[in-house]
């Protein structure tokens, strides 16, 4: 289980008391959870930005998303920010909106001074049993054939980091 994003938040703000400008913003996969990249970068790289965003897109079950409600936003601490974004099922995300989408909750970020972190997963197969290695390669090879989540949701390559890390199903 994932550490709270809230405990996270204020043990990194104490232990971390020189920083690096600029905002990071750390792609989530579940609301309210610390990003993998986050405990990555911290952990190797050792650095913490001026401000940090917890970023989560979330699909919902209707076609459109109202553009007022398109963000939600909640300060964890003076540096740490979650952030939600909902997109219909019809929509294509867009990071770069959304995050202008934020200045309605007084949260600012200037996209050209933002640095976006994202986890790249590698696959690594376990042997169990034969029905569980056919699909498991399976979903392997899907998982090959998809647009990259950089991609999908058209965050500027330029700004873009990647992290690796190594799941085993």
């Amino acid at each position: 289980m994932s550490p709270s994003a809230e405990a996270v938040a204020l043990s990194v703000e104490r232990k971390f008391t020189s920083r690096v400008k600029g905002t990071a913003v750390y792609l989530s996969r579940a609301e309210g959870c610390v990003p993998q990249s986050f405990l990555n970068n911290i952990h190797h790289n050792k650095v913490l930005h001026d401000r940090v965003i917890f970023l989560t897109c979330v699909g919902d079950e209707k076609p459109t998303v109202h553009p007022m409600k398109r963000v939600k936003v909640k300060k964890l601490s003076d540096s740490f920010w979650l952030v939600t974004a909902y997109y219909g099922y019809q929509e294509e995300p867009d990071i770069e909106s959304a995050l202008h989408a934020c200045s309605l909750s007084k949260l600012y970020i200037h996209v050209h001074e933002t640095v976006f972190f994202v986890s790249l997963e590698r696959i690594k197969i376990s042997k169990i049993n034969l029905f569980h290695d056919v699909k498991a390669k399976a979903f392997v090879f899907l998982r090959k054939n998809t647009l990259s989540l950089s991609e999908y949701l058209k965050i500027p390559t330029s700004r873009l980091v990647e992290i690796g890390v190594q799941l085993e199903i």
